[in-house]
């Protein structure tokens, strides 16, 4: 089968590459490859929040739990094929919400996020912003209907790359939890988008090779895998 064609990754880890695993998603490529793909740049456009839910598994994609195939080798597929749209992955502790551009990761988000995870947080933890600006964007973001990454660059409170280097770092930490989270489920919602987009393109391999080194970090620890860190610092 051809892939999507897009710009050469990086090799992918052993896990996504094995014999059986691409035998077991023989039947979820052909799916997605023969998907009606969604016209125009604003098809199935979501609400520009969190609250935009999931359609009902019947209607996704693909669907499906880790007891079968891992999040992390789905999520490795449709970055392969260079997929584009909504995928939801959900564990007991919380949900999480990417979006993918030819591949690529552009927006993610958590539900329930640990102390220090959201993004203003960072952003103070980096010393790019103070709590006061921080709570006066909050407020007038809302206000105006606006990711609040958007409306700090707007009001000039925060340089670019800053702002990016946090929305990477913020992306990072979530690709960390949910690789750690056992008894996952998930969704792709082929051509879906949020009519968001913070100008980050993240590499999907990349995004798991760290998560899985921070994960043969945390198994030589006295606790258990996935509470290694419950705040966010920058990486």
């Amino acid at each position: 089968m051809t892939l999507g064609s897009h710009e050469p990754e990086a090799p992918l880890p052993e896990i996504l590459t094995q014999t059986g695993f691409r035998n077991q998603l023989d039947g979820a490529l052909d799916f997605l490859s023969d998907a009606p793909r969604a016209s125009g740049p604003n098809a199935h456009a979501a609400k520009s929040s969190f609250s935009a839910k999931p359609v009902s598994p019947q209607d996704a994609s693909l669907f499906g739990d880790g007891r079968s195939i891992l999040v992390v080798e789905i999520i490795g597929m449709l970055s392969n094929l260079a997929k584009s749209g909504l995928l939801w992955v959900t564990t007991a502790r919380e949900r999480f919400l990417f979006q993918l551009e030819d591949g690529r990761i552009v927006y993610a988000q958590s539900d329930r996020p640990p102390p220090g995870c959201r993004l203003g947080e960072m952003l103070i933890e980096r010393g790019a912003l103070d709590a006061h600006d921080l709570a006066e964007a909050l407020a007038d973001a809302r206000q105006n209907g606006q990711p609040l990454g958007a409306w700090l660059l707007a009001a000039n409170l925060v340089a670019t790359s800053d702002l990016h280097a946090a929305l990477r770092d913020q992306v990072q930490q979530i690709f960390n939890r949910m690789f750690a989270a056992p008894g996952s489920t998930y969704q792709f919602e082929e051509g879906k988008r949020l009519g968001r987009a913070d100008d980050v393109r993240m590499n999907v391999v990349q995004l798991l090779l760290e998560s899985a080194r921070m994960q043969d970090e945390r198994v030589q620890l006295p606790f258990p895998i996935g509470a290694a860190r419950e705040g966010c610092t920058a990486t």
